[in-house]
């Protein structure tokens, strides 16, 4: 039966696509497909939409849009794309924008992911050229991505400085910032103990805090803290912002 199809020009594929709606409005969606590389191996493509991304030490510069090519398959290609339900409508044609007729094409068959998914391809042939070349600015802390920490954040807190304090690595030689807070009030999760602890190693995305500084924290676990914005009127409705934004009933697709 396989030998018949492939004389016959057929080829297999797997699409799958789900969309979910609320009051009437598109509010997430998901579309995957899996299709056969002219050399018989498999071409993953994925979009998606999540509800936050997770905290991460190198923190994206697109707040609602995230992409990744895994390196761990050597018998396929992947590339997925995430999109929060709050990411521009261009963030979204980039992520969502697929490229199907290669599937049955008999002269331009199916040879990479940039033919399957253009947009989110170029996209993330444009940050990587950015960051190759020096151009990645630093982690700015616009309101933007004070609400998106608040969004992806596990625990988010705010809290005082208590000490400011530093070591030299005994591995790298690099200066480290010790820094301790006590929680006055936590916005979302749960910290085990009033008294956090992070530990810094200054570069272009952290900034460290100072002695009595009022700051709002963003934990992705246990209870470190992993980024700490001063608290202003203007950051805490940006974080509170967040959490609503995190209240979605949508999967969380990490």
């Amino acid at each position: 039966m396989w030998l018949a199809r492939d004389l016959v020009g057929g080829r297999w594929a797997q699409i799958g696509a789900t969309v979910r709606v609320r009051d009437g409005v598109v509010w997430g969606k998901d579309f995957t497909a899996v299709i056969p590389h002219r050399e018989g191996y498999p071409l993953i493509a994925i979009a998606q939409t999540t509800r936050d991304f997770g905290l991460n030490p190198s923190y994206s510069p697109h707040p609602n849009i995230r992409l990744g090519r895994p390196g761990g398959c050597e018998t396929c290609q992947e590339l997925w794309a995430k999109v929060t339900p709050y990411a521009s409508a261009d963030e979204v044609q980039d992520a969502f924008a697929f490229d199907l007729s290669c599937i049955g094409a008999t002269l331009r068959r199916c040879s990479g992911m940039s033919q399957i998914m253009p947009g989110a391809a170029r996209l993330i042939q444009e940050d990587s050229k950015s960051y190759n070349q020096g151009r990645q600015p630093a982690l700015p802390r616009s309101p933007a991505m004070i609400r998106a920490f608040g969004r992806d954040a596990e625990n988010t807190a705010i809290a005082k400085v208590v000490r400011v304090g530093h070591e030299q690595s005994t591995v790298t030689m690099d200066r480290i910032e010790l820094v301790d807070y006590q929680v006055i009030e936590v916005l979302k999760g749960t910290f085990t103990t009033p008294a956090l602890h992070a530990t810094f190693y200054p570069n272009a995305t952290t900034e460290t805090p100072d002695l009595r500084q009022h700051v709002i924290v963003f934990g992705s676990g246990n209870d470190n803290v992993d980024f700490s914005v001063l608290l202003t009127d203007s950051n805490l409705q940006e974080v509170r912002r967040g959490l609503a934004e995190d209240a979605v009933d949508i999967p969380r697709r990490r």
